[in-house]
């Protein structure tokens, strides 16, 4: 009989016990940002980027009282901490996921696309999210590196 042996190491375990720290709507708010970027980089993945496009131009709008609402300053956190744990993550789907729970929580929010030359001239895009005129999701040197491709949110469609 063989014995299975779980190893953990040294981060896992402190990133493990401040998850146990947080009070539970952070865990929450955590646990459901981690499954909306899993689900946007799934999604991503296989369907035609028209049913994408699709899925993210309506808006989708918070039910209920707006004083119960996650400060935007969380939804951002989460989705940082998302970032650097959920596998396959990408520009897209945390812009994608960003702007969901956002929208959902009453925000309103936009996904940027970009593109740029590299170095080999060959074509990089990059997506950010804009709330409200600001770079929330994507990194603000965004809009000087990137061309402007097109919008998606708000009923714009690429």
């Amino acid at each position: 009989m063989t014995s299975l042996k779980l190893a953990w190491s040294k981060s896992e375990m402190r990133a493990l016990i401040k998850f146990l720290r947080l009070d539970g709507t952070e865990r929450l708010l955590l646990l459901k940002t981690f499954a909306w970027v899993w689900i946007a980089s799934v999604i991503l993945r296989l369907l035609p980027f028209a049913v994408i496009q699709r899925l993210f131009a309506n808006r989708t709008t918070r039910n209920g009282p707006q004083q119960e609402r996650h400060p935007i300053g969380r939804i951002l956190w989460a989705i940082d901490v998302a970032n650097r744990y959920v596998p396959g993550t990408s520009c897209l789907s945390l812009a994608a996921a960003g702007r969901t729970m956002l929208n959902r929580e009453g925000y309103p929010a936009q996904i940027h696309i970009g593109v740029a030359k590299d170095h080999g001239c060959s074509l990089a895009a990059h997506a950010w999210v804009e709330s409200e005129g600001k770079i929330v999701i994507g990194g603000h040197e965004s809009t000087s590196q990137f061309a402007p491709l097109g919008v998606i949110g708000e009923g714009n469609r690429l």
